[in-house]
């Protein structure tokens, strides 16, 4: 499809368009849609370093007594209440990064879990010899389904629509 709602996206945290460059641009050096010494690849890359850099610097300072990052986790909290000396430490962009992963650290680490397991579904095949029709559990539609298309693996089947992973 020329369009992706990111509402209907299974993993809609980790794929934000503010973080697509980051996801992306590595994928098109190693498909070698973007040369590795671009000006593109540089400021990825630097670009990472600097979110590297204020993810250290909002770890170890303190700010009432507690450290940035758990200040930031607050819902009231954000990096645009900071000082503007702080705030002048990194640009917006780095800062608005910087919040969202803070805020939504345990959504994100739960997305990435659920990518990892995905993955692994992939490896999982299913015997072609399997009918379908005696696995309990199953509701109908999804015998009929599965018995039409023949999924290779249980990652193929979790993609069909109307069948569902467990």
């Amino acid at each position: 499809p020329y369009r992706m709602f990111t509402s209907r996206a299974e993993f809609r945290l980790l794929l934000r368009q503010d973080n697509a460059d980051l996801r992306l641009t590595p994928r098109a050096m190693d498909s070698g849609l973007v040369k590795r010494d671009s000006v593109r690849a540089e400021r990825v890359m630097r670009k990472q370093s600097e979110i590297a850099r204020a993810r250290r610097h909002v770890e170890k300072t303190l700010r009432q007594g507690i450290t940035l990052e758990k200040w930031l986790r607050r819902p009231e909290a954000t990096w645009r209440n900071l000082s503007s000396e702080e705030r002048a430490s990194f640009s917006d962009e780095i800062w608005d990064l910087v919040e969202i992963d803070v805020k939504y650290a345990g959504y994100i680490k739960r997305q990435h879990e659920m990518v990892a397991r995905t993955e692994r579904m992939e490896h999982k095949t299913i015997p072609p010899w399997i009918d379908y029709e005696t696995v309990r559990g199953l509701k109908r539609e999804a015998q009929q389904k599965l018995a039409t298309i023949r999924p290779q693996t249980l990652g193929q089947a979790g993609r069909i629509s109307g069948i569902t992973p467990s």
